[in-house]
């Protein structure tokens, strides 16, 4: 008898196992195939690198809070700081994201909403990418779904996962900024919910703990921002990037126009609205239940950044997925029936459309700072220098996993050196600088050439996507002082060219 119970219970387990798998095969090609850590995630090693005390202090003029680069520090003195090695912490947290997030969808709806919604998580190339990048986005979704299922249970009058919601918050609310958001959308669903008001109450003084401690990052790194936000928002507004609402359906499919992102969304938009409403049998109207609503909220809070800044980077939308699938699978299985015929008329639906994107994530070139290195090293002359326009670029080398080929162009210089001092004027110029450069930048910058026979000068990637105009401002610069481009490495997959830079004969 009980050898039958354990195979029933190993078979109802088999799906969602199986699901597991499917998303380490999907994420696998991505994990193997990026190349050298790009420059973010090159910046996450170089200060994981350090003790941890220097490197919080760092971190404390950094737009991210501080959690992931804790777990990232541990994580690099057990496996090491390759490049796979960095990506398979994000692989990790991507796969328990998974579970939980499958978890959270049975606790709220059901077996085949969890079903529907794991495949928009296994499926979506967005999600891919960012479950093998070595940045805190995989850490991010994780915590979500965990706090996310910690708080319904509470709020569902089950006390004895308070304490664990509490302090998984506020490791959420750590991790990325977006964190404090879910929060802020779970304590909003309790003031908007007529019948779970009073557990506000019981719960507003650990609401408060965890905004407290968020605060002590938030206030200093937010008024260090406030220096140089007019120059981000420039940047931020002068990009072609896609409308806030069409960022999150980016995360389904990736469009390869606003037009298709546009039919996409009002698809979506409408899945979504089905997902919230229900008749009442006692009402003659729709009303939202208590799932639906506290989804509703999450999302909403989440949303937030995209409505005030519209060109936010997508990957900022990590914390407002798990609500946004949820809702979106509720409401295809309401449109639809909840058969296992429309169940696997959805999955078939997912992957008709998310296939082509996770092809686009296959076939991109890899990130090639490995190749910009050889490059220059094959091209250096005695008293030619490296001059990076962006800090982090400078990491980029240094974390290449060919040491000798990183110790050959290791003595580069950067417009705007990060750790190299911590001063005020320095604090700003790090952040300032590094969206846009403009003449002032470059005239900074000139103290680096001066001497030098030759110079290679590595753009940045926001360069390289601001339409093109970097090569005419630095080019009329260098001309301007007495020097001409003489050589040039393009761009190539994620990596920015290199530019090679020698002064003028007499």
């Amino acid at each position: 008898m009980m050898a039958v119970m354990l195979n029933q219970r190993y078979k109802r387990l088999l799906p969602w196992f199986g699901m597991l798998v499917l998303a380490w095969l999907v994420r696998l090609p991505l994990l193997f195939g990026l190349g050298s850590l790009w420059n973010d995630e090159a910046f996450s090693r170089h200060f994981a690198l350090m003790p941890l005390l220097p490197a919080l202090r760092y971190m404390a003029m950094d737009v991210h809070p501080p959690m992931h680069l804790i777990f990232l520090h541990a994580w690099i003195k057990a496996f090491g700081a390759s490049a796979v090695a960095l990506r398979s912490m994000a692989l990790m947290f991507s796969l328990l994201g998974l579970a939980i997030f499958l978890k959270l969808a049975r606790t709220l709806f059901g077996r085949s909403e969890a079903l529907l919604a794991g495949a928009l998580f296994i499926f979506s190339p967005v999600m891919a990418y960012y479950g093998v990048d070595a940045r805190m986005y995989a850490m991010l979704f994780f915590l979500g779904c965990l706090s996310g299922w910690l708080f319904w249970r509470v709020v569902e009058g089950d006390s004895r996962w308070t304490e664990a919601w509490m302090w998984v918050s506020l490791l959420l609310a750590l991790t990325h900024v977006t964190g404090a958001l879910v929060l802020a959308g779970q304590a909003l669903f309790l003031i908007v919910s007529k019948e779970r008001r009073p557990s506000f109450w019981k719960l507003l003084w650990r609401f408060a703990m965890i905004g407290a401690v968020f605060c002590l990052w938030f206030v200093p790194a937010a008024l260090f921002r406030l220096h140089s936000i007019h120059k981000e928002w420039q940047f931020r507004s002068g990009q072609d990037g896609i409308h806030a609402a069409l960022a999150l359906v980016d995360w389904v499919w990736l469009g390869l126009n606003k037009i298709q992102l546009g039919l996409a969304f009002a698809v979506t938009g409408l899945l979504v609205l089905a997902g919230l409403l229900r008749r009442s049998d006692r009402r003659p109207h729709f009303v939202i239940p208590a799932a639906s609503a506290f989804l509703l909220c999450w999302l909403a809070a989440a949303f937030l950044p995209f409505l005030l800044f519209p060109n936010v980077s997508p990957r900022y939308l990590t914390a407002a997925v798990p609500p946004f699938f949820l809702l979106l699978a509720h409401g295809f299985l309401k449109a639809a029936g909840d058969t296992r015929r429309s169940l696997v008329l959805g999955v078939g639906l997912i992957a008709f459309f998310s296939l082509p994107g996770l092809a686009v994530q296959y076939a991109g070139r890899p990130y090639g700072w490995d190749r910009s290195a050889e490059w220059i090293v094959s091209h250096r002359q005695p008293g030619d220098r490296i001059v990076f326009a962006w800090y982090a670029d400078r990491y980029a080398f240094e974390a290449l996993d060919d040491a000798a080929l990183a110790a050959r162009v290791g003595d580069a210089q950067g417009l705007y050196p990060f750790d190299d001092a911590l001063d005020a004027d320095a604090r700003y110029a790090a952040h300032a600088g590094t969206l846009a450069i403009t003449e002032k930048d470059l005239d900074r910058m000139a103290p680096m050439f001066a001497g030098a026979k030759g110079v290679f000068f590595i753009p940045n990637d926001y360069l390289v996507m601001d339409g093109g105009r970097a090569d005419l401002a630095v080019t009329a610069w260098v001309e301007r002082h007495g020097w001409f481009l003489a050589d040039r490495l393009p761009s190539a997959g994620r990596t920015p060219g290199v530019w090679l830079l020698v002064r003028k004969e007499n």
